[in-house]
């Protein structure tokens, strides 16, 4: 049985950082700005963590950061009822705990990442009944953080576990219940990620292609183009109103459609993809994985009238 001390722990991973925290937190949020990532997670009842992370030009040096955070944290710590430092985290680590009223905890760290020109800070929020150790969990994370700079970059949130390489950039999410997708850019082309949960219910009545077709006509996201099934495949056909493409597609000059889905037998899940590119040429540049699915494209694009 596990102790209080060791909580079960996942894996988060977003925007080239991944971490450990306690199983129940999950994302909440993010933002990208320029060259600032922001990220929140919460449980069943409130936030829990809200972490940020910069890629800097060159790295600064830590004792001038560390002087700057205290002189900023001297209004914190003049609310709290009790200020402790945190000690036996990873070198380069700064860390204190907060007691705020109505024993609420606030435990803050901050790190350079190790090679790297990323400064991560981190702040975690406890109640009173919470169980969990904040030195305990912010250790965890600490010691899990990862900088994920080159080859296959994972992104993992609630059951989504997705690796690409690290030149595909998030652009866009939509987390429904049951449903969830993530779309990317690398450069001008767009590769858009279904998950679909409780596969046996949508395969009760239709094929997995069908299913793709269902999802893919019933989104906004591509305008111009009416997807159908052929024999195995999903093929993306050109509407007649649109024969030489929408105008989001001339502007990045992409016209093809590389579209696969996947049947995760073991999980009870399906995964959708499509890539929009501007031919076979862009093939090589997609590799990686979605679950325990290899990514995977092949045959024609698909460029009929309709």
């Amino acid at each position: 049985m596990t102790s209080r001390s060791q909580p079960k722990t996942r894996r988060i991973a977003w925007d080239g950082v991944s971490f450990d925290v306690p199983e129940t937190w999950d994302l909440a949020g993010y933002e990208f700005a320029r060259r600032v990532t922001r990220l929140e997670l919460e449980d069943d009842f409130s936030v829990r963590l809200q972490a940020e992370w910069v890629h800097l030009r060159r790295r600064p040096e830590i004792g001038a950061v560390r002087r700057r955070y205290l002189k900023a944290a001297e209004r914190l710590a003049r609310n709290a009822s009790g200020t402790e430092q945190l000690d036996g985290l990873p070198e380069g680590w700064t860390a204190f705990l907060y007691t705020m009223p109505e024993r609420r905890r606030l435990a803050i760290g901050f790190a350079m990442l190790p090679a790297t020109e990323t400064f991560a800070f981190f702040q975690l929020h406890f109640g009173s009944e919470d169980g969990d150790s904040p030195g305990q969990v912010l250790h965890i994370l600490a010691e899990s953080l990862r900088r994920h700079q080159r080859g296959l970059v994972p992104w993992i949130a609630y059951d989504m576990d997705i690796e690409l390489p690290a030149i595909f950039r998030l652009d866009r999410s939509s987390f429904q219940a049951g449903l969830k997708m993530l779309a990317f850019r690398c450069g001008f082309r767009k590769l858009h990620i279904w998950q679909a949960s409780l596969a046996d219910m949508a395969l009760s009545r239709q094929t997995k292609e069908q299913w793709a077709v269902q999802v893919l006509n019933s989104s906004r996201l591509f305008r111009g183009v009416r997807f159908v099934v052929d024999g195995d495949h999903v093929k993306a056909c050109r509407s007649r109103l649109r024969p030489f493409g929408h105008y989001d597609e001339i502007g990045r000059w992409c016209f093809h459609y590389f579209i696969r889905c996947d049947h995760d037998h073991e999980n009870n899940r399906l995964f959708l993809w499509v890539f929009n590119c501007r031919g076979k040429g862009d093939l090589p540049l997609l590799h990686g994985r979605v679950g325990p699915v290899k990514i995977r494209i092949e045959g024609s694009s698909g460029q009929d009238g309709a």
